[in-house]
């Protein structure tokens, strides 16, 4: 497949690019903000690549990639009486999300989707059990969040549905 051979060259670029503009005063985002995207399109490119095939490792890591990526975001932009209160959390979450996309890939394999709705259930337990989390605060996260990376999310939702089109059109017309 020709994106996979130019996936990881677009990551880099991804990466050196806005480090160069940095560097040179073009923009000022920070570091953590740059490294925090490019786990975000490395873990979405992974995903969309593993997505509908037998790489399961590979698809399950694009997932963690992803959610570390969201996990830099979230520590970078918010503040929190305690960081290492969420870290519990936020890996529970990230690996529960991972076996909900090994069950999406294959439907039948219904342990998947059992470990997926355990871990993201003891999660959400967790952090409302945490005295600086909430319902309101985790949507006004969840707004926020949003906001901020609307285009990622745009994009991301536009490249899923060209690919469903796309699997769509290749499947073969049952006679």
């Amino acid at each position: 497949m020709n994106l996979t051979k130019g996936f990881f060259p677009y990551i880099s670029l991804f990466l050196i690019l806005p480090i160069v503009l940095k560097l040179f005063g073009f923009i000022s985002l920070s570091y953590s903000v740059i490294f925090s995207f490019v786990l975000l399109l490395s873990g979405l490119g992974i995903v969309f690549l593993a997505f509908n095939s037998d790489r399961r490792l590979a698809l399950f890591l694009g997932t963690q990639l992803f959610f570390a990526g969201i996990f830099i975001s979230l520590t970078e932009k918010f503040l929190f009486n305690n960081v290492s209160n969420i870290y519990l959390p936020a890996f529970l979450l990230s690996v529960g999300f991972g076996f909900l996309f090994l069950f999406w890939n294959e439907v039948s394999a219904k342990t998947f989707l059992y470990a997926a709705v355990g871990l993201i259930f003891t999660t959400l337990i967790l952090i409302f059990n945490q005295d600086s989390f909430g319902i309101i605060n985790l949507y006004d996260s969840f707004i926020e969040i949003t906001e901020e990376f609307w285009l990622f999310i745009l994009l991301a939702g536009l490249a899923f549905t060209i690919y469903l089109l796309d699997k769509r059109k290749t499947k073969p017309a049952d006679s």
